[in-house]
């Protein structure tokens, strides 16, 4: 049976061994936590799932604030600057069936980003979740 994604849960936690059983992975084994290298909370995204197609987030999308933004969850809780949150959008033609991260040192052009992306089995990327933060560029991915 196939898995659609119903929901991607901000998961917090003060320390790295409370990381929760299902998270979205890094796809080149660095770490899941997207505070990785800044300070504050680790933070994490958990997947939940749905059978129902109909149900399924049909896109993702990153934005950053200078202020809160009500009912969504900080990515960068307690790291100080701006705000920063995964939006999803259901009702969609499409239906997410596979979410993860990427994360690199270096800028990379879109064409590079789908390249590597593509050889883990995704298709599509936020922009960068750490720009303005400094260090590594870290991308939320998934494949419908």
């Amino acid at each position: 049976m196939t898995k659609y994604l119903y929901n991607l849960v901000v998961m917090y936690a003060d320390e790295e061994s409370l990381q929760p059983d299902e998270v979205a992975h890094e796809i080149r084994g660095q770490s899941s936590d997207i505070n990785s290298g800044k300070g504050g909370k680790f933070v994490w995204l958990h997947p939940e799932w749905t059978s129902v197609k109909e149900e399924a987030v049909s896109n993702l999308s990153f934005e950053k604030s200078s202020s809160a933004v009500k009912n969504y969850n900080d990515l960068a809780m307690g790291a100080g600057g701006d705000f920063r949150y995964i939006l999803t959008s259901k009702g969609g033609n499409q239906a997410v069936t596979k979410v993860g991260l990427f994360r690199v040192q270096e800028q990379l052009s879109s064409d590079e980003i789908k390249s590597w992306i593509g050889q883990s089995g995704y298709t599509d990327y936020t922009k960068d979740i750490n720009g303005g933060r400094g260090g590594d560029y870290l991308y939320l991915i998934w494949a419908y």
